[in-house]
């Protein structure tokens, strides 16, 4: 991928999720292996001013829902072979914030609790023009990460815009 690709393919997925009602601020949740999605979405939800949150992709059950609800996810990207543990705590009242799920690649199961799109028709649903620029300062927040949860349920830790720009 050259950079002009994920740059449009990162406009047009945000258009999609702006679409979807994300503005600044709102989680995006990902069970996403190291792939060109994750890079394309990582780019789409900071052009919005929201906030990026990576799972773990060997979370399933308490681990998984506990950092959709603490994160407060408001769309959740997964991955298709993972979809079958989306399944098992997505819902209006164990996921109460999740309001989309976008599934990459066939799905292992049927998600069904929320409203559920394609990866292909999310890209579909925007346009790879410009993003509105959304004002984010130094210490908004950029993406939230989990501990491992070793002694307790995962912990979050929250990254600055400022950070993210520090660590590239």
């Amino acid at each position: 991928y050259t950079a002009r690709e994920i740059d449009r393919a990162s406009n047009r997925l945000a258009h999609a999720l702006a679409g979807m009602g994300v503005v600044k601020g709102d989680r995006v949740a990902t069970l996403l292996d190291n792939r060109a999605e994750q890079v394309v979405n990582f780019f789409a939800v900071l052009k919005l001013g929201a906030i990026q949150v990576p799972i773990n992709t060997a979370y399933k059950g308490e681990f998984l829902r506990h950092q959709l609800v603490d994160s407060g996810a408001k769309v959740f990207f997964v991955q298709g072979d993972f979809a079958s543990r989306a399944v098992e705590v997505v819902g209006p009242d164990t996921t109460p914030d999740l309001q989309y799920c976008v599934v990459v690649d066939p799905p292992d199961a049927v998600i069904d609790a929320v409203a559920t799109t394609t990866w292909q028709d999310a890209l579909g649903a925007g346009h790879d023009g410009p993003v509105e620029r959304v004002a984010v300062g130094p210490a908004d927040l950029a993406c939230f990460i989990y501990t491992a949860g070793t002694t307790g349920p995962s912990k979050r830790c929250m990254l600055s815009h400022n950070y993210v720009v520090s660590l590239a």
